[in-house]
């Protein structure tokens, strides 16, 4: 996803939000979309500010998301890989992939970053 993509997402999934704030594959759709925006960021510039604040944010979407839905997959595993990847919080992420594999088989396939 590029930044300019990633702008366009952002956009588009605030403005659902801002017509259904508690829209769970809204939310972990959204906090995909500012972790990987983010993490280009990072990637791009050393401890940028707007990298952290991005994060939060994402952080702030996907602990939302899994505390309205705690069985929702996607959300358990983006967040998952915000707390280990990005957060370096192995054991917490580990426990939340845990739980998403637990509930993968009443969701069906799940593609990566979107709802059931």
């Amino acid at each position: 996803l590029s930044l300019r993509d990633g702008g366009k997402a952002q956009n588009a999934l605030e403005m659902s939000l801002a017509l259904n704030p508690s829209n769970v594959d809204t939310l972990a759709a959204y906090g995909r979309v500012l972790m990987h925006k983010g993490m280009t960021i990072g990637a791009r510039i050393n401890n940028d500010p707007e990298e952290e604040m991005l994060m939060d944010a994402a952080e702030h979407a996907l602990r939302s998301a899994v505390a309205l839905v705690p069985t929702h997959v996607p959300a358990l595993n983006n967040y998952a890989e915000l707390l280990s990847e990005v957060r370096g919080q192995w054991e917490q992420g580990k426990a939340l992939l845990k739980r998403a594999v637990e509930h993968a088989a009443a969701w069906g396939p799940v593609v990566e970053g979107a709802g059931r």
